[in-house]
């Protein structure tokens, strides 16, 4: 059912589309076509008040509901006024109060961490040239000047207010330093439950250092950043810090409450016990290998390649190579590399290479640790003659070493 737009069925109940009862009098009359007419000529003979309350609301509804005549089409079709071109190509100016909630690009840069240039990027500026044309982007620079400076002023002062709130204030304090720029930190952290028990807790600073981490250096940036904040000593709950000497001899110096952090001893706990077992230590050695492996494709192809070398010295291969080495011609005849070597028989090349000089009069045990060796050297040498030429990529490279070789890697003809 269409849904009623006119104020006059706040008096009426519609029995059909002919006929309505009255709220008021559990009258029902006529509608005949469908029409209200009736219904407000009842309301205004028989209820007077509730006739001028539905004038009332009538008249307001049509002050803020004012009915477009044309038909959507109508309207894209409409041509703007020059007025209205030159207002929507006009830019607002810094201090229009739309340009100034607009700036809240300034708190999603700093809440997400985002970089500064993500202003500029052209995506960014796509997309609000679409939604805000009046909005005059601004570049990088400003945004590091309003969040560094505005910005960080007024979260600093809502900081300080809520700092208040402590009759004591526990700090953690650690040193680190980041991989990425190599630059060492120090950092301070402020802890509390305010009022409503809810535990908070602030960074309120990471300070730079240079030089070497010594204790006095340390207290010297501590001391520096409680005095930014305005935080005497006599606040001070305590100090929760790692177990390094040049963080104990800090405290010390300062005459500031500190404990050591059972976390971190823990780690310490944990770390000596591995440590200390050799078995241990070559188990995770391992672990490491394979978690490299397992995260770099060039480790795996190395890995793939040496595991296919090196089952060429099973003791079965030794002992069926061995056995050839006295064969007669014909039968080492059959030995020779084909006309054409692919990847599926490249254990049978290397074979070939390994035993093609072998002795004939040794027996299986200087065979197989003459053919260890010779596998070392042979490495050695595609590695160095790799890394002077390349073959394309249609040769097969083992086939290639056995028919190409030069003389400075004879020992590869």
């Amino acid at each position: 059912m269409k849904p009623k737009s006119s104020c006059i069925w706040n008096y009426f109940n519609e029995v059909n589309s002919n006929s309505a009862k009255c709220k008021l009098c559990m009258k029902t009359y006529s509608r005949k076509g469908g029409t209200t007419t009736s219904l407000k000529s009842h309301l205004k003979s028989v209820h007077a008040t509730e006739y001028e309350e539905f004038i009332k609301s009538e008249t307001e509804k049509k002050r803020y509901c004012k009915p477009s005549t044309s038909t959507p089409l109508q309207d894209a079709k409409k041509q703007m006024t020059l007025k209205e071109t030159l207002l929507k190509n006009i830019k607002w100016c810094t201090s229009n109060a739309k340009s100034k909630e607009i700036e809240l690009i300034s708190e999603m840069i700093a809440l997400q961490d985002l970089p500064f240039n993500f202003v500029v990027g052209i995506g960014f500026r796509r997309l609000m040239q679409f939604t805000v044309p009046n909005y005059q982007l601004r570049g990088r620079q400003f945004f590091m000047e309003n969040i560094c400076g505005h910005l960080y002023e007024t979260f600093a002062k809502k900081i300080k207010d809520l700092l208040t709130q402590f009759e004591k204030i526990p700090f953690t304090t650690d040193t680190w330093t980041e991989p990425s720029s190599n630059v060492s930190l120090l950092s301070l952290t402020a802890h509390g439950i305010n009022r409503d028990f809810k535990r908070l807790k602030f960074i309120l600073k990471c300070h730079t250092f240079d030089g070497r981490h010594t204790g006095d250096l340390v207290l010297e940036k501590i001391n520096s950043m409680l005095m930014e904040w305005g935080i005497i000593k006599e606040k001070i709950y305590c100090f929760v810090r790692d177990s390094g000497s040049n963080m104990i001899r800090a405290m010390k110096l300062g005459d500031l409450p500190d404990v050591s952090c059972t976390v971190h001893q823990l780690q310490l706990c944990v770390r000596t016990l591995l440590d200390s077992d050799e078995e241990i230590k070559a188990l995770l050695s391992k672990r490491k290998k394979f978690s490299t492996l397992n995260h770099s494709q060039i480790a795996q192809t190395e890995e793939k390649i040496e595991t296919e070398i090196m089952s060429l010295f099973d003791a079965d291969t030794f002992k069926n190579e061995a056995d050839n080495i006295g064969a007669p011609v014909e039968k080492r005849a059959r030995m020779e590399l084909p006309a054409e070597a692919s990847h599926s028989n490249v254990q049978t090349v290397l074979s070939n290479i390994l035993f093609s000089d072998s002795d004939e009069d040794d027996d299986d045990t200087t065979s197989g640790r003459c053919i260890f060796d010779k596998f070392v050297v042979m490495k050695s040498m595609l590695n160095e003659y790799n890394k002077e030429k390349r073959i394309s990529i249609s040769d097969d490279s083992l086939l290639w070493w056995k028919v190409n070789g030069n003389t400075k890697f004879q020992s590869l003809q």
